[in-house]
């Protein structure tokens, strides 16, 4: 089997959003999410695989605009998981998971099974564990960064509801 050179395409925007959808179902019902969990995951992962391909269409490092997926599911899951009675967590990580590096590992890791030992070889193998390895560190460094923004404005939105609540008793 020999490695493929060049990236291979995704495909079209709305194949990549059903497979992001599919993904995270998948992993919400593997973890023993309730219907409730499930849907907000799937949407969360719609908005995590928009927002990597806007910021590719933007010409963003791939590391990055993973980041910036995993930032704008992981935002938009706090503000509305206290709202929708859902784990912030849960859904954010089963919405991240469509971004997860598997193809650069896979061809990380088949380069180093086929190198010849020679050190040319050897980086044909290590290049792709490399990038592998900073879309990993974006994704939670994207998902952290989202959760503290997230959680003032969640705390600000559910304070303003209670007043609210207030105010019409």
């Amino acid at each position: 089997m020999s490695t493929p050179i060049e990236p291979i395409p995704f495909g079209p925007l709305p194949a990549q959003l059903a497979g992001a959808a599919i993904v995270a179902v998948a992993v919400a019902l593997f973890n023993g999410a309730g219907l409730r969990i499930i849907l907000v995951s799937a949407a969360l992962s719609l908005i995590a695989i928009a927002g990597y391909n806007g910021m590719l269409l933007l010409s963003v490092h791939e590391a990055a605009a993973s980041a910036i997926g995993a930032l704008l599911a992981s935002f938009t899951g706090i503000v509305v998981a206290r709202r929708m009675h859902v784990p912030s967590v849960a859904v954010t990580t089963a919405a991240i998971v469509p971004l997860v590096p598997g193809l650069a590992v896979f061809r990380g890791l088949l380069g180093l099974m086929q190198s010849d030992g020679t050190a040319e070889g050897m980086l044909v193998g290590v290049g792709p564990l490399v990038l592998a390895a900073s879309i990993g560190i974006a994704l939670a460094a994207g998902a952290s960064f989202g959760l503290f923004l997230g959680t003032p404005v969640q705390a600000t939105l559910s304070s303003v509801a209670k007043s609210r609540a207030r105010v019409r008793r």
